[in-house]
C-alpha cells in the first residue's frame, strides 16, 4: 500500500517548485508594475515620478483617462440628480402650500360674496339694501308699470 501523506521536505520541495515557476513566470512577463512589495518603496515609486514612466502605465494612460472622463461624468451626474430631486421636492412642498392658500381664500371671497355679509358692511356706511323691488320699463305703446308701494 502507498503511502498517500507527503512528508515535510516533499510538501517544501513542491512549495518551492511553486514559487521558482511563478518567479520565473514574472521574469518572462516584466513583473507586475501595481505589485506592491514594501508601502514605502511604493509611495517613493510614485512621488518621484518613476511609477508614471513605466510601460505598463504608460500604455495604459489611455484607458486611465478614459476611467477618469467616466468617473467626472458618474459625480456630475449624481449631482445634478440629487439637486433636480432636492428643488422637485422643494416645488412639491410650495405647491401644497399655495394650494391651502389658495382654497383658504377662495372660501372667504365666497363668504363675504354672501348678500347678508355685503349688507352688513355696507349698513356701516349708510348705504341700506333696497327693499322695493325693481321696475320694468316698456317703450312704446304700453305704459311704465310704477312700483307698489
Amino acid at each position: 500500500m502507498e503511502n498517500r501523506f507527503k512528508t515535510r521536505n516533499e510538501t517544501k520541495a513542491a512549495s518551492s517548485r511553486k514559487e521558482e515557476h511563478s518567479e520565473r513566470k514574472r521574469e518572462k512577463s516584466g513583473g507586475s508594475s501595481f505589485r506592491l512589495l514594501n508601502p514605502l518603496i511604493a509611495i517613493r515609486r510614485l512621488l518621484d515620478g518613476s511609477l508614471l514612466t513605466n510601460e505598463h502605465v504608460v500604455r495604459n494612460i489611455p484607458l486611465i483617462l478614459f476611467m477618469t472622463l467616466l468617473g467626472i461624468i458618474y459625480i456630475t451626474n449624481s449631482a445634478t440628480a440629487e439637486r433636480n430631486r432636492r428643488e422637485l421636492l422643494n416645488s412639491t412642498e410650495e405647491l401644497k402650500e399655495l394650494r391651502y392658500k389658495y382654497i383658504s381664500t377662495k372660501s372667504s371671497v365666497m363668504f363675504l360674496s354672501n348678500q347678508s355679509q355685503i349688507s352688513k358692511r355696507l349698513k356701516d356706511k349708510g348705504i341700506k339694501e333696497n327693499t322695493v323691488p325693481p321696475v320694468k320699463i316698456f317703450t312704446g305703446d304700453r305704459n311704465i308699470q310704477k312700483p307698489r308701494e
